[in-house]
């Protein structure tokens, strides 16, 4: 399983959404292996032109990387400026 994230769902323009992540537990063994990777903060996320046409218009603005990961850092931890 991969857990796409959100910046991916950003780049494609919503055909590849990232998902909530959730754990339950089960009576088997399970292994999991986490990898994280996350673009420089200077990179800019905009919508793949191969991911926009008249039926999908469009979805996201452009914005860097470290301004949107502060962004739901902030959104998720609720810290304010």
């Amino acid at each position: 399983m991969v857990n796409l994230g959100e910046l991916l769902t950003r780049w494609t323009n919503g055909i590849y959404e990232a998902r909530r992540h959730r754990v339950r537990h089960v009576a088997a063994d399970r292994y999991s292996i986490p990898f994280f990777l996350d673009p420089n903060v200077d990179a800019l996320v905009e919508v793949l032109p191969v991911c926009v046409s008249a039926a999908r218009p469009q979805s996201y603005a452009p914005v860097t990387a470290g301004v949107y990961l502060t962004q739901r850092f902030n959104e998720t931890f609720s810290y304010r400026k």
